[in-house]
């Protein structure tokens, strides 16, 4: 009685299964040792990135600091202070638009507007100009009155020209 199998199970289909559960157990632990690898290397790329950022804004920092102290002009060195005040600017040219829109559309016929200026601390405009009668000036200075955007219209002066033109000043409050 030789070569007598004792066993219920057959000994191929064991070979099989303890094999094909090694190899699952070979990728599992390969897919863990590389998902650690590169989470590591995440880790150190964030701190590259952070050392690169804190050298930066030292450097940023040192060179703003030297044209300080050198009394160079601060604004030159912040941007952001530049973009703010260009942008204070911006709105300033607007105002001033703004007013002379608003003069260009009281305009009355007959007038001609020589001189324009514009005062932005005391918010008030100067305008000379010359129309063709005393009556085209009193229809502009009302007018500019019946405007909104104006608060007062004072007329500074009024006179006649050689040529027969009036010639006029009047000093405006803007709102």
């Amino acid at each position: 009685m030789m070569n007598m199998n004792l066993s219920t199970e057959q000994t191929g289909e064991l070979d099989q299964s303890r094999a094909s559960s090694s190899w699952g157990l070979i990728i599992i632990s390969i897919v863990f040792v590389l998902t650690a690898a590169a989470a590591g290397g995440l880790i150190l790329w964030k701190k590259t990135l952070t050392k690169q950022m804190n050298d930066a804004e030292a450097a940023y920092q040192a060179k703003y600091d030297q044209l300080i102290k050198e009394k160079r002009n601060a604004d030159v060195a912040d941007f952001q202070k530049r973009i703010t005040m260009a942008n204070d600017l911006v709105k300033e040219k607007n105002m001033i638009l703004e007013n002379v829109q608003f003069v260009e559309r009281s305009v009355v016929p007959g007038l001609y507007l020589t001189k324009y200026e514009n005062d932005k601390k005391t918010k008030m405009l100067k305008l000379e100009g010359v129309a063709d009668k005393y009556e085209t000036v009193a229809k502009q200075v009302l007018s500019l009155k019946a405007s909104d955007a104006f608060s007062s219209v004072d007329v500074t002066k009024v006179d006649l020209s050689p040529k027969g033109e009036i010639n006029f000043s009047m000093e405006i409050k803007v709102n």
